[in-house]
C-alpha cells in the first residue's frame, strides 16, 4: 500500500504553510513557499552535513501551554514563538509541527554575506575561464548575496594544484574548491566506494584520490555534476562551449532499462557543416510541483554509457524536442506516468513516455 504522508503546520516568514512532516527544511521551503534557501554542501538525496554555512536561518517553535499542552498565539492571533539564541543550518532541520523559520531577516542576511566573503577568500578569480561560468551558484549567490568588495588581500590566497588529472575523464582545480565535500559524500554514500576524501585542514584543506587505477569508477562523472562549482570538470567538455550558448534538450537514456532521466546539452556546429551537436549529456531530476512529494526517493544518476557518446550529431527526435517536439512531449508525459509518480528521482522508461 502507498505510504501516507502526515502533514503539520511550519511557519516560513511569519506564513503558515502545510507540509510532510520530517521532511527537510531546505527541500519544504523550496517546493511549498517558494524560497530557495542557499546551499552549497546540501543535495537532497545525499545526508545533510551543514558545511559550508550557506543555509543558516533564524528558527524557533511555537509555545505551549505547559498544563493543556496547547499552542499558544499572540494578543494579535499571531503564533507566539520562541526563537533559538543562535543562527541554526536548515539543511539539518526537520520538519516538526509549528516550527518557525525566518530566511530574509537582517541577521540572516548578514551572515550569508560573511559566508559569501569568507568562501572567496582563497577563491580564484577566473570565472571568464571557467567551465562553470554561468551557471556557478557560488557565481549566482555572490551576486545576490556578496558585499562586493573583499576584505582580506590577494597575497594572503592560498596557491593550490590546478588541472590535476583525477582520471581519463576527470580533472580537478584544488583552488576552485569550497570544500562542500559533496563528491566526497556521493563516492561514499551513493556509490559506496570512498575512493576521495580530504587533506589537510582549514583553508589548505583539498580534495585528493586515493584510487587506485584512477579515478575513472562507472558513476564518477556524477561528481562533476553536482560540485556547485567548476573545480571538478571533464576532459570531454573543457573549453568546448559556455552554458548560456547550450539548449537543454530533456530526454530519456536509451542505454539502461530503467531510462533514466538525462538533460542533451546541444549546439549549432559550424564546423560541422550547421548540424545539432550534442556536447554534452547531463542527468536530470524528474521533478513535478505537488502537495505529496517524497524526498526520500532515490535519485536517478545518469551512468556513464550516454556521457562518453557525447559530443556527437543529434538525430532528428533530438532536434525537435527544442520546440513544442514528440521528445518533448513524451518527456512531459512521463512527469506524469505512474511510474514516476511525478516525484522527483523518479524512474521511467521509454514505454512510459511513448
Amino acid at each position: 500500500m502507498p505510504r501516507t504522508l502526515e502533514f503539520v503546520t511550519i511557519y516560513i516568514d511569519d506564513q503558515a504553510v502545510q507540509v510532510p512532516k520530517g521532511a527537510n527544511l531546505v527541500d519544504v521551503a523550496k517546493f511549498y513557499a517558494d524560497n530557495d534557501i542557499p546551499v552549497f554542501c546540501y543535495h537532497p538525496k545525499m545526508e545533510p552535513v551543514g558545511m559550508c554555512r550557506m543555509c543558516l536561518v533564524e528558527l524557533g517553535i511555537q509555545e505551549t501551554d505547559r498544563e493543556t499542552r496547547q499552542p499558544l498565539c499572540n494578543e494579535d492571533g499571531s503564533p507566539k514563538i520562541r526563537w533559538f539564541p543562535k543562527l541554526q543550518t536548515a539543511c539539518t532541520q526537520f520538519t516538526a509541527e509549528g516550527m518557525a523559520v525566518r530566511t530574509q531577516s537582517a541577521t540572516v542576511a548578514s551572515a550569508r554575506d560573511d559566508i559569501i566573503e569568507f568562501i572567496l577568500t582563497s577563491h580564484p578569480l577566473d570565472c571568464p575561464i571557467c567551465d562553470k561560468g554561468g551557471e556557478c551558484p557560488l557565481q549566482n549567490l555572490t551576486m545576490r548575496h556578496g558585499a562586493g568588495t573583499s576584505r582580506f588581500y590577494f597575497d594572503d590566497k592560498i596557491k593550490l594544484g590546478k588541472h590535476i588529472p583525477l582520471g581519463d575523464l576527470i580533472f580537478l582545480d584544488q583552488e576552485r574548491c569550497i570544500q562542500c565535500a559533496r563528491c566526497v559524500r556521493f563516492q561514499d554514500e551513493v556509490v559506496n566506494d570512498p575512493v576521495l576524501g580530504f587533506h589537510e585542514r582549514g583553508r589548505a584543506l583539498q580534495i585528493v584520490t586515493v584510487s587506485d587505477p584512477p579515478f575513472d569508477t562507472y558513476w564518477s562523472g556524477n561528481t562533476t555534476d553536482i560540485c556547485p562549482v567548476g573545480a571538478l570538470t571533464t576532459a570531454d567538455f573543457r573549453f568546448a562551449a559556455r552554458p548560456w550558448e547550450l539548449n537543454e534538450v530533456p530526454s530519456l537514456d536509451p542505454y539502461g532499462p530503467e531510462g533514466a532521466n538525462i538533460s542533451l546539452s546541444t549546439r549549432l556546429d559550424r564546423d560541422s557543416g550547421g548540424k545539432t551537436i550534442v556536447k554534452r549529456v547531463m542527468p536530470r531530476q524528474n521533478e513535478f510541483r505537488q502537495r505529496n512529494l517524497d524526498f526520500r526517493q532515490n535519485a536517478l544518476w545518469a551512468p556513464p554509457q550516454p556521457r562518453r557518446q557525447s559530443p556527437g550529431p543529434a538525430h532528428a527526435p533530438q532536434r525537435r524536442a527544442t520546440g513544442p517536439g514528440e521528445l518533448g512531449r513524451s518527456a512531459q508525459r512521463c512527469r506524469h506516468c505512474a511510474t514516476c509518480s511525478g516525484r522527483p528521482g523518479g524512474r521511467g522508461s521509454w514505454a512510459d513516455a511513448l
